[in-house]
């Protein structure tokens, strides 16, 4: 059955799809003005903190968290703000199949990421330097993975384009990346700090990353990312923004360990929906600590 109405509401659904705005053109065309005093407060937390500073952010389902970090990933960078930050900003689940996550090929990804952002803004790292990072990528324990990764390029593959493309949809090579790192997290957070530091050296700025959507992973990959390794997760001396399930910081066992690993107690804030016109609806369900938003 066809006809103009029903194409009319087809079209209507589809518009009032939940979707993250992370375009200029997404936020200016459909972004509800909310979060404000959220925003402010992130903004706040992460000037307050140390240089590796570390901060939780978690919401319900819906509540527009994807939305409201892009936009505060435009805001830190905004050339008039001071200090500019120099923001990597990138989903898990364009990395890594979620059904796949751990704290190794996050970090990884991490290192793939502001290698790629830095190239992509043009940062002026050594070309032997360069080349030196991008060999140390392409170093695993198999023999057969590295003639494999070095065939892909060796054709024309952009190397961050075929690591990040293995590590999204390969899992022999996620499996290779961990039993590569598994056991020798420090070499891999040496790597990460060692990019870091290029990027922060000739861009002049301070380096935030804002790593989202792992709010969505199965419960039993949170337990065993955030109970297990998230000492592991923490070692990179960055400031770093992450998400979490809302529930994380409703377990006891879990939020105790969050908290311990942060260094500080959890922020109270609310959270924040908007419903049919904007109107603001802000739940009054909170936490009476310091240092996860939500």
């Amino acid at each position: 059955m066809s006809s103009p109405l029903l194409a009319t509401f087809r079209q209507a659904y589809r518009d009032l799809d939940l979707f993250p705005l992370l375009s200029d053109e997404e936020v200016e065309a459909f972004r509800v003005d909310y979060g404000r005093d959220a925003l402010v407060r992130l903004e706040q937390a992460v000037d307050d903190a140390p240089e590796d500073g570390k901060i939780i952010f978690a919401g319900h389902r819906g509540c527009g968290k994807s939305t409201l970090l892009a936009h505060f990933g435009h805001l830190m960078s905004d050339p008039e703000r001071e200090p500019r930050y120099f923001v990597v900003r990138f989903s898990i689940s364009d990395m890594v199949e979620m059904s796949a996550v751990d704290h190794v090929n996050i970090l990884y990804a991490i290192a793939l990421q502001l290698l790629s952002k830095a190239s992509d803004s043009e940062v002026d790292i050594p070309t032997t330097t360069q080349e030196e990072i991008l060999n140390w990528f392409i170093t695993t324990h198999s023999t057969t993975e590295i003639k494999d990764l070095k065939s892909q390029i060796g054709i024309g593959g952009d190397v961050l384009k075929v690591l990040t493309a293995k590590l999204q949809t390969e899992s022999t090579f996620r499996e290779e990346i961990k039993r590569t790192y598994e056991r020798r997290i420090s070499e891999l957070v040496a790597k990460i700090e060692e990019i870091a530091g290029l990027i922060q050296q000739n861009s002049i700025r301070p380096l935030l990353v804002i790593i989202d959507d792992l709010d969505k992973l199965d419960w039993k990959l949170v337990e065993e990312i955030y109970k297990n390794n998230i000492l592991a997760l923490f070692q990179p001396k960055m400031r770093m923004v992450f998400t979490i399930p809302i529930a994380v910081v409703r377990d006891i066992e879990l939020r105790t360990i969050l908290q311990s690993a942060c260094g500080r107690p959890i922020l109270q804030m609310g959270v924040a929906n908007f419903l049919l016109r904007p109107i603001v609806i802000v739940n009054s369900s909170r936490i009476n600590e310091r240092s996860i938003f939500f």
